[in-house]
């Protein structure tokens, strides 16, 4: 049998804001030592991501929280202190997701859930070209240049890790 994901905890410098953070955005309740538990899928899906050796070591871990609507989330995220760190995405075949850091600055992800509590998996759609001048030209051609601080929080701007495209993936913000 495989190990089962038996906890996680969130780590923040305060526990008070961390609280009430979590219990606004996502209904989880802390007690005052922080202790608290949350809805999970059975089985919980997950991912062993590779970086590219260019991006550096990348060690993290993101937990991703389904909710039905993730712009109206990261709307209730930003009022309460955190930040997004990519907006909603749609991957087509894939996921509809988003990221956010909550105030301590872990960076977290949001999963678009339908009615019946499942991921949104939108249709998949062919890309017509797997690079393209303009990040614009790539999201009409149904592809999508994923922004430097999705692949790694601390890329800047114009460096490789921001020139790169992935294919078979679109943007939308609806």
């Amino acid at each position: 049998m495989p190990a089962p994901i038996v906890f996680f905890d969130i780590a923040a410098p305060d526990l008070a804001t961390q609280a009430a953070f979590y219990r606004g955005i996502f209904g989880w309740d802390a007690g005052v030592d922080g202790r608290m538990t949350a809805p999970v899928v059975s089985p919980l899906p997950g991912a062993l991501r590779v970086e590219p050796p260019t991006m550096g070591p990348v060690t993290e871990r993101v937990l991703y929280v389904g909710v039905p609507d993730i712009n109206g989330k990261l709307a209730e995220i930003t009022a309460h202190g955190g930040a997004v760190v990519f907006p909603r995405t749609v991957v087509p075949g894939v996921v509809i997701l988003a990221m956010f850091k909550d105030p301590a600055g872990n960076r977290m992800g949001l999963v678009e859930l339908d009615a019946a509590g499942k991921p949104v998996v939108p249709p998949k759609a062919p890309c017509r070209t797997a690079q393209a001048a303009r990040p614009s030209e790539a999201a009409t051609a149904g592809c999508l240049t994923l922004p430097a601080r999705m692949l790694r929080p601390s890329a800047k701007p114009g460096s490789s890790a921001s020139a790169r495209s992935t294919p078979h993936a679109a943007s939308a913000d609806t």
